[in-house]
């Protein structure tokens, strides 16, 4: 397994190196959408970069579709864990080069530069140096930094939107919660049943403290 995690990291780091990164998103998504497994479904904008993605790529689509399906076959092979492993390493990977909307994109921003520019300016003098797009995250711009009055209320009523509108139903919610807890409970003790000695964190048990007690004596 370890091997296999060493792999990994070096092709998402050849990702950068050869400069394909947007073909490798491409495939990245389109595999996640073959997997029928809730925690691995499509946000919002995850939706509307593979759209756009399809639109660029959409001469060599079927290259990518082949590339995605079998990747999405040799994962289906692998151990479940391992599995796990490797999802959370490529979604970790994708987060921070293909963040979402309202998250700074730290691949292109220096994060130094972006919160001085955050900070009112003492004197009036222009930025020396340009922001690729002219934008520091999908949600705020330049613009924004320089007048944060009008970029604040812009925000109060964003939020006072989402108040009123309900985005996802409790039903959903509940669902991703058991989805959630089912995953990880095989590794929490207070959800799953433990194994004797009981947790003495969950039951009125010392067992498990002698038997750790014997076997640092016995070190």
């Amino acid at each position: 397994m370890w091997r296999t995690r060493e792999h990994r990291i070096r092709y998402f780091l050849s990702l950068l190196f050869l400069g394909c990164v947007f073909e490798f998103n491409a495939v990245y998504l389109c595999k996640r959408t073959m997997q029928n497994k809730q925690r691995l479904e499509l946000a919002d904008y995850e939706a509307e970069n593979l759209a756009r993605l399809q639109k660029m790529f959409s001469r060599k689509w079927e290259f990518i579709f082949l590339q995605a399906e079998a990747q999405a076959k040799v994962d289906k092979k692998r151990d479940k864990l391992e599995r796990k492993v490797l999802d959370s390493q490529e979604r970790a990977f994708w987060d921070v080069h293909r963040p979402a909307p309202g998250c700074v994109n730290t691949t292109e921003v220096d994060i130094k530069k972006a919160c001085k520019m955050s900070k009112p300016a003492k004197a009036t003098a222009k930025a020396g140096y340009t922001v690729p797009g002219g934008r520091i995250s999908p949600s705020a711009s330049e613009a924004d930094v320089r007048s944060p009055q009008n970029s604040m209320k812009k925000e109060v009523e964003r939020l006072r939107s989402c108040l009123v509108k309900r985005r996802i139903k409790v039903s959903k919610v509940a669902e991703s919660f058991t989805a959630h807890y089912e995953q990880y409970s095989e590794f929490d003790a207070f959800v799953s049943i433990v194994p004797e000695p009981g947790s003495p964190w969950v039951a009125d048990n010392t067992e498990f403290w002698e038997t750790e007690v014997d076997v640092l004596n016995w070190r």
